[in-house]
């Protein structure tokens, strides 16, 4: 509640310069992974497919879907332009992670050895860790069109939605990290430290906006005690 109100302290037009840079980071973070995979690794192998489509996924869409989410209480946009904006980025972000998926499949199936045992530690974490926030994410992509089905007949289901999602997002993030680490050869120390300050930047663009839609509910639910009040 503390780190809610404290974000509840910036303007409107500050969180969407804030939004803003996000985006500049995300499709900066994005591009320099197409171009890293592409000349590196060639766009006839499957592998290169896996970094691309995952970031595609987890840095640009689903974070945009997430904005969308918080847009109703954080930039008062209509509660339904909020849920079809952040509905588009979901889909799109759950295509992309499926083909991420497919092009590591790919990548591995000559072997038949979809496992971590034989990788070092930051390999099989990240492989892991990309496991559960696959399940984590379809889970979501399953609950948040049951959610808007039952909503046409006005019945809440599914209220852990918008706190799960955030996790399974986060979970994303930090292993598209993991990553970064796991190819610092191929990008080289200086392209490794700039692509981790873009995803620290973005990171930190969604827990501030987060942390503003709390505090937006925080004060919401204050005006509303005073009003029962007076």
């Amino acid at each position: 509640s503390t780190w809610g109100k404290k974000m509840s302290w910036f303007s409107n037009q500050t969180l969407e310069k804030i939004v803003f840079l996000s985006l500049v980071c995300e499709i900066s973070f994005v591009s320099l992974w197409i171009i890293v995979a592409l000349t590196s690794i060639g766009a006839t192998h499957a592998f290169t497919w896996h970094p691309i489509f995952m970031t595609l996924a987890f840095v640009l869409f689903f974070t945009e879907g997430m904005y969308q989410y918080w847009a109703e209480d954080v930039f008062q946009r209509p509660k339904h332009v909020a849920r079809r904006n952040h509905a588009t980025f979901q889909v799109l972000g759950g295509l992309f992670l499926l083909l991420g998926y497919v092009g590591i499949f790919i990548a591995h199936s000559p072997n038949r050895y979809f496992g971590a045992m034989s990788e070092g530690t930051l390999k099989q974490c990240h492989i892991w860790i990309g496991y559960v926030t696959i399940l984590f994410m379809l889970i979501q992509i399953v609950s948040g069109t049951w959610k808007n089905l039952q909503l046409t007949f006005s019945r809440k289901v599914c209220s852990w939605h918008g706190k799960f999602g955030p996790f399974a997002h986060f979970l994303g993030l930090i292993n598209i990290l993991i990553a970064v680490f796991i190819e610092a050869d191929l990008l080289g120390p200086g392209l490794e430290a700039f692509m981790i300050i873009l995803l620290t930047i973005i990171i930190g663009s969604i827990f501030i906006l987060k942390n503003a839609k709390r505090g937006q509910n925080i004060e919401d639910s204050s005006s509303i005690t005073r009003r029962e009040v007076e």
